[in-house]
């Protein structure tokens, strides 16, 4: 009987540790299911601790067993915690030489890139981040901080109501090109939005087994950013051109007069009634590490607020009156920028996130944590523009670089 009240308490323990990881990693439906099992057990280790209490009656042995309790609560923490990596979402071997090449299709598949965050909140979205810098050589997480990133986002979706806009908007984007591409030169216009299973490699080998040996991979973003080089490089991995596949990719969007101009006049009127306005331009930011391996990210995102700057400075805002800021890593970032606005005189303040195709966590939530944090006047009215959505114009933007890019098939 002694050695069952040992293994109870020891099993408690483990299983209150694991619930504990359960409840800060995991979806929120999820959550009342690891209470239940973190319940279950704290009643198995009291109920052990007590029965060797009971059995053996010493102080020093009961101690034992409360100090044995604990240490498989950290136990059972350490390995549930070290068990998170493996929500990354593994990359499926793709080999196009198993597909059927006897099939052809005449035309052009479009696959849009744009790589957002899912609607709702997936554990396999931070383990893919974790995943994502130990590839980039950064230090790993311990076992200890991992549980606490995962809730960090999960408390981010909650904050912000449960759901992030962002597929939504990207799907009504692709929705619109669709409808404005020449569907037999197109027939196939498809969003790729790097959230679990939908990669890359996997929607490209989808399309080449329906017949189809000409792409377009489009980037629905401002710029060049890691995410976007990764599916080059994926594709690379692929061999397109053992199979006589031909593949054309779009320039960035950073370059579009069309779309900075569109973002210049959604800014005027709200600048242009209000004589002390001033306008913060964000841009994403990146870590040092990262923007070492992608400095042309930062240029082209800078290039692009810098273009509606200098929209703005031609219909009479003046230069001093907007500032580009970051999102995060570099600086000056939202905060610094707003309360610099409002240092120069500024009484209405528009944050504007110029790089952001589409309304995520980070600008309904992120957004307005940072203007809180200002904590500017009262008499300082700071409000935030939305990105910029499915804009018939970006729509547009993105079927002439479809459309230039395919030219290469000709």
């Amino acid at each position: 009987m002694p050695v069952t009240y040992w293994v109870t308490l020891s099993t408690g323990g483990m299983l209150v540790g694991a619930a504990l990881v359960g409840i800060l990693s995991l979806r929120r439906s999820a959550e009342p299911a690891m209470a239940l099992l973190m319940l279950m057990g704290t009643a198995s280790s009291v109920y052990g601790v007590w029965g060797v209490a009971s059995d053996y009656g010493r102080p020093e042995v009961t101690a034992a067993g409360v100090l044995l309790s604990a240490g498989c609560v950290i136990g059972g923490y350490g390995l549930a915690s070290a068990s998170l990596p493996s929500l990354f979402t593994r990359i499926p071997t793709v080999d196009l030489g198993f597909l059927d090449m006897t099939r052809r299709v005449d035309g052009v598949c479009v696959l849009v890139i744009a790589c957002v965050e899912p609607e709702r909140y997936e554990p396999s979205m931070v383990a893919d981040e974790l995943h994502e810098l130990e590839v980039l050589g950064l230090p790993e997480t311990t076992i200890g901080v991992t549980p606490f990133l995962f809730a960090a986002q999960k408390t981010r979706y909650r904050a912000a109501g449960g759901r992030s806009p962002s597929p939504r908007q990207a799907e009504a984007v692709v929705e619109r090109l669709e409808s404005v591409l020449d569907a037999e030169r197109f027939p196939l216009v498809r969003l790729i939005t790097c959230a679990g299973r939908d990669l890359v490699a996997t929607t490209f080998a989808r399309a080449v087994d329906q017949g189809f040996r000409e792409f377009v991979i489009a980037n629905l973003s401002a710029a060049e950013s890691s995410t976007w080089e990764r599916a080059k490089e994926d594709l690379a991995a692929l061999r397109p051109d053992d199979y006589e596949i031909r593949i054309a990719y779009t320039t960035p969007l950073w370059a579009s007069e069309r779309l900075s101009t569109m973002l210049t006049e959604r800014i005027l009127p709200l600048v242009q009634e209000h004589e002390s306005s001033g306008v913060a331009l964000v841009v994403h930011g990146q870590s040092d590490f990262r923007s070492r391996r992608q400095p042309q990210f930062d240029v082209q995102e800078n290039a692009f607020a810098n273009r509606i700057r200098m929209g703005l400075a031609e219909h009479g805002v003046s230069e001093a009156d907007v500032r580009l800021c970051f999102a995060e890593w570099g600086t000056p970032d939202i905060v610094e920028t707003v309360r610099h606005l409002a240092a120069l005189g500024s009484t209405r303040i528009l944050v504007c996130p110029t790089c952001y195709p589409f309304e995520s966590i980070a600008t309904v939530l992120d957004f307005a944590v940072a203007i809180r944090q200002a904590r500017v006047s009262p008499a300082v009215y700071v409000t935030t523009l939305t990105a910029w959505g499915n804009d018939p114009i970006v729509a547009e933007t993105l079927r002439e670089r479809v459309e230039a890019a395919a030219r290469e098939f000709d």
